[in-house]
């Protein structure tokens, strides 16, 4: 199964862990990522590019909702099997993504699946 996970980003330069999305493996299934730069004043866009990360780059600020929105889109005509979306500042590890595989794998009649950090 391919996914693309697009991740929205606006100034994350000095946060983004580069190194977590590197070191991401599906076990099995063909995840790529697809960074959103939603007109970053910043340098993050040229650091996600000059790290070899696939960047769609938008010129103006259109905020987070927009940016996922456009980044789906553009994974879709790329080809995605899946597509989704993943905060840049990894709140929930990346290490939660395998069991979202695993229902779509299983569950063919499932269209979306969604998670939610809950605090008791």
């Amino acid at each position: 199964m391919q996914l693309t996970l697009v991740v929205p980003c606006y100034n994350e330069e000095q946060r983004l862990d580069l190194a977590a999305f590197r070191r991401f493996d599906a076990a099995g299934d063909r995840v790529g990522f697809l960074f959103v730069d939603d007109g970053s004043r910043d340098g993050t866009r040229r650091l996600l590019q000059s790290n070899g990360f696939d960047v769609l780059g938008l010129d103006k600020n259109v905020g987070k909702a927009e940016a996922v929105r456009r980044g789906i889109v553009e994974a879709m005509n790329r080809g995605a099997e899946l597509a989704g979306f993943w905060d840049a500042d990894l709140a929930t590890p990346l290490s939660e993504l395998p069991l979202f595989l695993q229902i779509m794998n299983e569950r063919p009649e499932i269209d979306m699946v969604y998670g939610a950090r809950v605090r008791l």
